[in-house]
Parts: structure tokens; C-alpha cells; sequence
């Protein structure tokens, strides 16, 4: 909610290489999803949005700190006919730990890949009908 709720001069974007441009409130994100929607309606190609949580708090009865995050997301994507994948269902009840590919990177290792496999093959092939 803090990277929602942030107004644009706020020192948290001084203290890192971000920008209040790159954060929702700022509406640069939703122009982009629009933007690209439209290069890719130009061109025929299909567009969709993946929403991939990160791989913390994903046990059973933790809180996932960027659920409202998803939301947001998906409800801009529905409002504005944009297919959209929420991953976290996925992933829930996870240990996010054995996710990672290192304790040092938390990217998503390859049973973290396993996983998600099955619902973007199919979120691409409706994409692709």
C-alpha cells in the first residue's frame, strides 16, 4: 500500500534510483499498458499481462506484502479489456524459499517455473485463438 499511497515527492524516491513516475499513483504504468496494447492491436499481435508475485511470504496464513499490488493490476487490466494472469494462486501456500534459485536471488528457480508452466500455456494459447 506505501507504493501506492506515495505522493511524488516523498524522500523514499530520493533514497533509491526510482522516480515517482515509475509508481502507480503516477499513472505512467497504466499509459504503458495502453500503449502497448495498442502497438500490438497495430500490428495483429495478441497482448496480455502476466502478473508474477515475488517469491516471499507464500506459505499457508503468511501475509503476501503485494497482494493489493495484484489487485490493482488485474482491475486495470479488466477495466480496460486487457487480458490479464494472476500468478500468486499458483504460488500460494509455496515455501518461497525453496522458489529461489539462490538465497542471493530470488528469482524464480525451475520448479518455481514448473509451476506457473500449466497456467501460461494456457492463458497464451487463448491469447493466440
Amino acid at each position: 500500500q506505501l507504493l501506492l499511497d506515495l505522493p511524488p515527492g516523498d524522500p523514499f524516491y530520493a533514497a533509491r534510483a526510482e522516480s515517482a513516475d515509475m509508481f502507480w499513483k503516477s499513472e505512467n504504468p497504466q499509459r504503458a499498458l495502453r500503449e502497448m496494447r495498442a502497438w500490438c492491436l497495430e500490428r495483429g499481435v495478441g497482448f496480455g499481462v502476466v502478473v508474477w508475485p515475488l517469491f516471499q511470504n507464500l506459505e499457508v496464513g503468511a501475509t503476501y506484502p503485494f497482494a493489493t499490488l495484484h489487485r490493482v493490476v488485474a482491475e486495470f487490466c479488466t477495466s480496460e479489456s486487457i487480458p490479464v494472469l494472476d500468478l500468486l494462486p499458483a504460488f500460494r501456500g509455496q515455501p518461497a524459499a525453496a522458489l529461489w534459485v539462490d538465497p542471493a536471488d530470488m528469482h524464480g528457480n525451475d520448479r518455481a517455473h514448473a509451476i506457473a508452466t500449466p497456467a501460461l500455456v494456457e492463458f497464451t494459447e487463448r491469447l493466440l485463438r
